[in-house]
């Protein structure tokens, strides 16, 4: 009985020590090559590093986003940028408006009325601070990098907002449970115009446990100049 205890406690050991192991799993591959080197080409997300790059976003767009959140809540998540740079942000919490001057940006936000000012004409933001400050938006746009997540199959085109997507699928589950995620992408840009979930127990739909969008407006080139906002 103490041999046969002592060989479970190795077996276990052994299980243990592969299933940790398989945390830093990297891809499969020639064995010959450097596994320190392919580790370094995987995202923390498991997305392979060289795809982290796919979205191409336009010198200039308008595109909106309609977003649910798990608690049923919709808002419009929307970003423009005209010809001369200027960029307009909005979401549920925030509107934003920086014009260009020189190489940075003046913010400009509605008082009670709606009327756009500057907040301080002597203060300029640089870019870094604008992509932050809209960093919402690339949070849509770059869910298209969930394309390359496993099990994630291409599963024809359709059109969303006039643009030729690709989409992808995705079902989990067990049992009579069953979730499917499906993916919008733009064909030409990368960009991510829906992701949607659709949960069900037993035939009977559920809510979803996160945030679904879906693009509602995609717009390219003759952006009207944002200036007019003032």
């Amino acid at each position: 009985m103490k041999m046969r205890n002592l060989l479970f406690l190795a077996v276990l050991a052994g299980v243990l020590l592969i299933s940790f192991a398989g945390c830093s799993a990297v891809p499969e591959g020639n064995p010959d090559t450097n596994t320190s080197s392919q580790a370094a080409d995987v995202s923390a997300s498991g997305v392979p590093e060289s795809a982290l790059n796919v979205v191409t976003i336009p010198e200039q767009y308008s595109i909106t986003y309609e977003v649910e959140s798990a608690e049923g809540v919709v808002y419009t998540v929307q970003k423009i940028k005209d010809a001369d740079g200027n960029i307009y942000f909005r979401s549920s919490e925030e509107e934003l408006l920086f014009l260009a001057n020189g190489n940075n940006y003046i913010l400009y936000q509605p008082d009670g009325s709606g009327n756009f000012s500057a907040d301080d004409q002597n203060v300029l933001y640089n870019s870094t601070y604008v992509e932050t400050a809209t960093g919402k938006f690339m949070e849509y746009a770059e869910k298209s990098q969930k394309q390359f997540i496993p099990g994630m199959e291409s599963t024809g085109d359709q059109i969303v907002s006039g643009r030729e997507c690709a989409v992808y699928t995705v079902e989990t589950g067990v049992a009579n449970f069953s979730v499917v995620y499906q993916l919008y992408v733009d064909q030409e840009t990368g960009i991510c115009l829906g992701w949607e979930e659709e949960k069900a127990i037993s035939g009977h739909e559920l809510e979803a446990d996160g945030e679904v969008f879906r693009c509602t407006e995609f717009l390219t080139g003759n952006i009207p100049s944002l200036t007019a906002l003032l």
